[in-house]
């Protein structure tokens, strides 16, 4: 898919030169959340919610709320979060400006029970991570089998859901203007058969930004010369690419785009994702 690039409309706006790291993204401060006229509250997605609900219903079950549901969404399509994660996005859909991660962890627990979600510590700098069962995807219409996030590729995903969280925060990229890596390779399956294009480069990412389509990559590994086919392969898809990378992939990245032509570089805004952190708002251990 092609993006035609608003260069004054989009949000996720350019450093000074292609290839370049910026020190932080050019973006207008937070929205202050506007009263709605039923007494609803807003999920920062541009939508309205119902205020809260019940626990339980009138059977002694527990009852899922809007932005139970949505934040189920978001880690189906993610793939998976850590608790300050999930906490922090639970904080930003409620009226209260933190969460404990006593009260997070009892949120997940419900979600345990219900048998949507799982949870597992695996990595000893992050916090307990939440995914989706298959119970738990069916009930957000993703579909698919769940299951233990796999150890080589979840601190991509964790680092990804920072990097969307941040954007989400500051007021760049809503909710439905980001699709997931997930989503996207949906989109490439008809009838349990993948077409020919799931044979592209699918990126982490694509921003639905003003009528145009943004590619995100977040770049944690080596890809080795390889990158240098992805590049030219977005370049023809997309007219802008963003590249999230670290201090090892730094130089991986912008040698690479070193290789590209000019028409092909000029595609492209390099960001460091030390910048990209959201600000967690769970307190507490």
């Amino acid at each position: 898919m092609t993006g035609n690039m608003n260069k004054t409309g989009n949000p996720l706006e350019r450093g000074s030169g292609a290839g370049a790291i910026a020190t932080s993204w050019a973006l207008p401060s937070p929205p202050v959340a506007a009263a709605v006229s039923d007494g609803a509250a807003t999920t920062g997605i541009g939508e309205a919610r119902p205020t809260r609900t019940k626990k339980f219903s009138r059977t002694g079950q527990w009852e899922l709320t809007h932005r139970d549901m949505t934040v189920l969404r978001w880690l189906g399509e993610m793939g998976t979060a850590d608790l300050r994660q999930v906490g922090t996005l639970l904080a930003t859909m409620s009226d209260q400006q933190t969460i404990t991660m006593a009260r997070c962890r009892a949120i997940v627990q419900r979600w345990v029970d219900l048998g949507f979600t799982a949870k597992k510590r695996i990595l000893a700098d992050r916090a307990t991570c939440v995914w989706l069962t298959r119970a738990g995807l069916d009930l957000v219409g993703l579909g698919g089998k769940g299951g233990v996030p796999g150890t080589a590729s979840i601190e991509h995903t964790l680092g990804l859901a920072d990097v969307r969280l941040h954007l989400r925060q500051v007021g760049a990229v809503s909710d439905g203007q980001w699709r997931s890596e997930r989503l996207l390779r949906a989109s490439l399956t008809c009838g349990g058969i993948q077409r020919q294009a799931s044979r592209k480069h699918v990126p982490d990412a694509e921003l639905w930004l003003s009528g145009s389509v943004t590619a995100l990559e977040f770049e944690r590994t080596h890809k080795g010369r390889r990158i240098d086919l992805i590049m030219i392969e977005l370049a023809a898809r997309y007219d802008m690419t963003y590249y999230i990378v670290n201090r090892s992939t730094r130089s991986l990245v912008t040698s690479a785009l070193a290789r590209l032509t000019p028409n092909e570089r000029a595609r492209f805004t390099v960001r460091a994702s030390a910048q990209l952190m959201p600000s967690y708002l769970v307190t507490g251990r």
